[in-house]
């Protein structure tokens, strides 16, 4: 989870080191952290964000000892200056510092540890409107800051998942339904720079989801998403890829049908309200999930084995990704003695997914352009109210989506910080020190 910072938490009011040159404290304005010496000088950046050989952190042979800290610089621009026990010095930026406290140094008077699983909010039809940006604000030209609020709005956990584009000019029918040049594509492309490149498909063609035309109609007999009069349960796409991608555009042309979109965290919270003794059972069963593309020739295979949350690396009590897909999960594949708690866990997780209080239900008509965060919000179909109906889907891949965001924020933090620093900077602390120096 992100913290939530106060300015101006950069102002340093006090340093100093332990008598074994072993630990460093730091007092800002808002919390006292304790960082390892060895952990700094580790971190540290003096001749550039990558190590020779011997500066290695795996080569090294001794312990790094501190012999005198100070305070420099001043305002957004401060710095715990050290000075090592081999008498070189190095300048820490104080935003840089503060950020990384919560993640690698002792909160001094503050002994919680984060033990259970960090739930993000997620969110509820009854409290929640779609939020939207108009296809104005993103054509000829993006802004900086339309691109942090799609950013934030998709990707971010604090923030729904979930966006509509507005006031879109008339698409041209032909190509959308060939699936080429077609809005959605280029919207999503024009915002993060690249799209999903489909090992059959190619780069530039979407995909179509019809009912009237008659290869899509072939499809819908074995595959649900694309049998448009079946009931689609709601569910993230791709779940049979192993990394399936982060962003899902859709596009209505021509139609009408109604869908569903579900904030997967509220599910999950709902569940561990509920049903506390089901979540170990329901973070720890695998299952497997595959497909047959016949559609594609050859014939495309995939499959994976998976478990519905997958955690950041390293954070084995936060989410990054949820993965859902009911209609294409072969089997639980958990060890005999735990199989019935798992099936549970997983029924009941349905069961709340099914319910009226997380289900927002939306009737897409031609013109409508969603995007989703594929890794928080599932999305389904309830009936096709119009035919013919055709939709239009794109996706981006979770490293473009990273990229470009990083990118954008490390861009608007080079007037305080040499890019050296931000090089490693966790994605969700860059975004911090955005939020800290430029508000």
């Amino acid at each position: 989870m992100s913290p939530h910072y106060e300015q101006p938490v950069f102002v340093v009011n006090n340093v100093q080191t332990a008598s074994s040159g072993e630990f460093m404290t730091v007092e800002f304005q808002d919390a006292t952290f304790t960082f390892h010496a060895q952990w700094l000088h580790d971190a540290q950046v003096d001749d550039g964000p990558y190590k020779q050989v011997a500066d290695s952190y795996t080569f090294k042979k001794s312990m790094a000892n501190i012999t005198e800290v100070r305070i420099g610089g001043q305002g957004i621009r401060t710095t715990v200056d050290v000075t090592w026990n081999d008498r070189k010095m190095s300048q820490f930026p104080s935003i840089w510092l503060r950020v990384h406290a919560p993640l690698v140094a002792k909160h001094e008077g503050n002994e919680t540890t984060h033990q259970d699983l960090q739930i993000p909010q997620g969110w509820l039809p009854k409290d929640f409107s779609i939020p939207e940006i108009s296809y104005s604000e993103i054509f000829p030209k993006t802004s900086d800051a339309t691109k942090l609020r799609i950013y934030e709005i998709l990707v971010h956990e604090s923030f729904p998942g979930l966006l509509r584009i507005t006031d879109l000019p008339q698409a041209v029918a032909e190509d959308e339904r060939k699936g080429e040049n077609t809005l959605v594509h280029n919207l999503l492309k024009h915002v993060f720079g690249h799209i999903f490149v489909h090992p059959r498909r190619g780069g530039e063609i979407t995909y179509n989801i019809a009912s009237h035309v008659e290869k899509d109609v072939k499809k819908g007999l074995a595959v649900p998403n694309y049998n448009t009069n079946n009931f689609l349960m709601p569910h993230a796409d791709q779940a049979f890829y192993n990394v399936p991608t982060r962003l899902a555009g859709l596009y209505i042309l021509e139609g009408e049908s109604d869908n569903t979109f579900t904030s997967a965290p509220a599910v999950l919270r709902t569940f561990k309200d509920e049903s506390p003794e089901l979540l170990e059972p329901l973070l720890n069963s695998p299952m497997t999930l595959g497909r047959a593309g016949h559609l594609y020739s050859p014939t495309q295979f995939q499959a994976t084995v998976a478990n519905v949350i997958t955690p950041p690396h390293g954070f084995p009590n936060q989410i990054y990704r949820f993965r859902w897909h009911p209609h294409y999960v072969g089997s639980l594949l958990t060890a005999f003695p735990q199989f019935t708690t798992s099936l549970m866990a997983h029924r009941k997780f349905q069961e709340i997914i099914n319910r009226d209080t997380h289900t927002l239900r939306v009737r897409l008509r031609p013109g409508d352009l969603y995007i989703m965060d594929n890794y928080k919000v599932f999305h389904g179909r309830e009936r096709v109210v119009k035919e013919p109906r055709t939709a239009v889907g794109q996706s981006v891949p979770d490293q473009v989506v990273m990229d470009g965001w990083r990118e954008l924020l490390a861009e608007r933090l080079l007037h305080v910080l040499d890019e050296a620093w931000l090089v490693h900077v966790p994605l969700m602390q860059l975004y911090e020190m955005d939020k800290i120096v430029n508000g």
